[in-house]
């Protein structure tokens, strides 16, 4: 039983990681085009 607890634990630690690299990845493209507009 703590094994399995302390497993979901992790990867539900894991999906999070996942989910806020996804958010980030997602910003970096949004505003890509407009930092390119912007630089050139």
């Amino acid at each position: 039983m703590k094994n399995r607890t302390r497993n979901e634990r992790r990867r539900a630690r894991r999906e999070a990681v996942r989910g806020v690299v996804v958010t980030i990845c997602f910003l970096v493209a949004l505003f890509a085009d407009s930092w390119v507009e912007w630089i050139l």
